[in-house]
């Protein structure tokens, strides 16, 4: 062939660098030159890295472009072949999108696991509590049957005893049978009085509620808690010892306990404190019968933690409860309110349809709604609406409310009989200490029968006065 032909069919070998972050591989190349001699024939085809943008806009592989050497006179062609670069970029924008799936889906996970391992919880304390009911109702027959055979020991003897009577003396001086129904009589009754202090072992005695309430003392300060503007303090009315227990702020998980006030007063708690199962919420918790009884933070769950286990013992739903508030601060009111009288634990709290306050009776074990004589639930609908109300306390059964925002200087313009289902409006002047600034506690004590305050940070006491 003619040197024309050679240099036409000249070819030169091409290589091309591409930069990718996360591929490899191997690209097809085709090129052509003019008809030049082949030693001045020297190209390179160079191919970038598009941006993501890039290939989001275009939706095409950009082409390499041919780069002749410096002096060379040959035209250069470059043509990709069997590879896309835009295919990386967006497999990996895929995988950054699944990524926050696969976050939400983790926790789902871990919600579905806190939700069952609660469940479980909640079903070995219900268990535990059916236990020890079962445990209590053994033992009351042990002593029944205790009480038997003491009974038919005593019935042998006198038979007995009337035997020898009858050997040995007149037949006059034998057991009649009245003796004998008057004795089993005064038996039972005895068991009767026994199977009703049982039933109020955990109530303080009504012997004093024979009067209403007449009049409120002004406060006394018993001491200052730091700087906490809003808290609470109580103290057991079924304990021997009193000590007293403080939960400072309107949100929080720990419970401090104090010997006595005067511990208080130096701000020496006991040590440790009480670690609390679930945060509350609000001022409205209250101690009775060696429990601190509480609602658990933005939920309509009450929970009783045992102050003696240092454990949760038992929880229960009031799905009558709107959804509680995600407000910070005091509110001139709490969303649910309990307290303990000389008739037990009672909860007051807005119904779910028009907020009207509602009252209602509860077991201070379990925290199920107790029964009335005839074997309905004990609440009743006080007639207020949420927008009045505040500050509440129950004496006697009686449920005394505060206007709404009027707690530092107002009266008490409602009073709720549960014993009657009636309401009055008593108008009894409230008194306020002379800086007070922040009432977000009232709770009374039916021990010493006074009312616990607490007015940014003071601890306060207030005396009752009632007229019989």
């Amino acid at each position: 062939m003619g040197s024309a032909a050679l240099s036409v069919l000249a070819c030169c070998v091409l290589q091309l660098t591409v930069g990718a972050r996360h591929t490899t591989g191997q690209v097809m190349l085709s090129s052509s030159t003019a008809a030049v001699s082949e030693r001045d024939c020297s190209c390179v085809c160079t191919l970038r890295r598009p941006s993501l943008e890039q290939c989001m806009l275009d939706r095409a592989p950009p082409s390499p472009k041919p780069l002749p050497a410096p002096g060379s006179k040959c035209r250069c062609q470059c043509e990709v072949t069997g590879f896309n670069p835009c295919e990386t970029e967006l497999r990996l924008e895929k995988l950054r999108r699944r990524s926050t799936d696969i976050d939400k889906v983790q926790g789902i996970s871990v919600m579905l696991r806190q939700a069952l391992e609660n469940a479980d919880i909640r079903r070995l304390s219900s268990n535990t509590n059916r236990v020890s009911t079962h445990l209590k109702t053994l033992e009351q027959g042990d002593q029944n049957l205790c009480n038997i055979t003491l009974e038919q020991d005593r019935g042998a003897k006198v038979k007995e005893q009337a035997g020898a009577g009858k050997e040995h003396s007149s037949p006059s001086l034998s057991p009649s049978p009245a003796l004998n129904h008057t004795t089993t009589s005064s038996r039972s009754e005895e068991t009767r009085q026994t199977d009703r202090q049982g039933e109020l072992s955990n109530t303080v005695c009504e012997d004093g509620c024979s009067g209403s309430l007449s009049a409120v003392s002004p406060p006394l300060q018993r001491s200052v808690f730091g700087r906490s503007g809003e808290g609470a303090w109580f103290s057991d009315p079924l304990s021997q010892d009193s000590p007293l227990y403080v939960a400072p702020l309107l949100f929080g998980s720990t419970l401090l306990e104090f010997r006595d006030m005067d511990v208080l007063a130096r701000g020496e708690p006991l040590s440790p404190p009480h670690t609390l199962p679930a945060s509350y919420s609000g001022s409205g918790h209250t101690v009775y019968n060696s429990s601190f009884y509480y609602l658990k933070a933005f939920t309509r769950t009450l929970i009783r933690y045992s102050l003696v286990q240092r454990c949760l013992c038992a929880w229960s739903e009031l799905s009558e409860l709107p959804s509680p508030s995600h407000g910070h601060g005091w509110q001139g009111h709490n969303e649910v309110t309990l307290g303990a009288d000389e008739g037990g634990l009672w909860v007051a709290y807005p119904s779910l349809l028009e907020g009207e306050l509602m009252l209602r009776r509860l077991d201070s074990e379990e925290l199920l709604p107790r029964r009335g004589e005839g074997g309905e639930k004990a609440a009743w609908s006080t007639g207020l609406g949420r927008h009045r109300y505040g500050l509440c306390f129950l004496v006697c059964g009686v449920l005394y409310v505060l206007e709404r925002g009027a707690e530092s200087e107002g009266v008490v313009f409602h009073a709720f009989d549960s014993h009657t289902g009636s309401h009055t409006s008593p108008a009894l002047p409230f008194p306020a200490r002379p800086a007070t600034t922040l009432l977000t506690q009232l709770s009374y004590n039916p021990r010493d029968r006074l009312l616990y305050g607490w007015d940014d940070g003071a601890l306060l006491t207030y005396s009752l006065e009632f007229t019989y």
